[in-house]
């Protein structure tokens, strides 16, 4: 017996942006942050886009479902689900910085020019 999978031609394209915000909109439905919400969704974007679907758009369903099951104790803590180690580096570096390596920093000067 073969296994079939969905041709190309049986897949919906949409528009990055219209894939980010209905992704960040399922999200926010269930109750995490919109700030977070937007970043998680351009994760999964972004991953769908780079063809790693194991961690792109699939992804969205078992983390809402996640979520949906938590119950927050604080509205500033969201639950805890998979990929809140990079939600939260990300946002520890909008609030602190990005840490760059310094050979790394200098050669990216030199390659701009600056």
């Amino acid at each position: 017996m073969r296994l079939t999978r969905p041709g190309i031609e049986d897949l919906e394209r949409l528009d990055e942006g219209e894939l980010t915000a209905l992704v960040s909109a399922a999200f926010s439905a269930a109750s995490m942050r919109t700030d977070m919400a937007d970043d998680a969704a351009r994760m999964r974007v972004t991953a769908e886009m780079m063809g790693i679907g194991t961690h792109g758009v699939a992804r969205v369903a078992p983390y809402v479902d996640l979520l949906r099951d938590s119950a927050p104790s604080d509205a500033e803590k969201p639950p805890r689900f998979p990929g809140d180690r990079a939600l939260a580096a990300l946002e520890r570096a909008r609030e602190e910085g990005v840490l760059v390596e310094p050979d790394v920093l200098a050669h990216m000067q030199a390659l701009a020019d600056v």
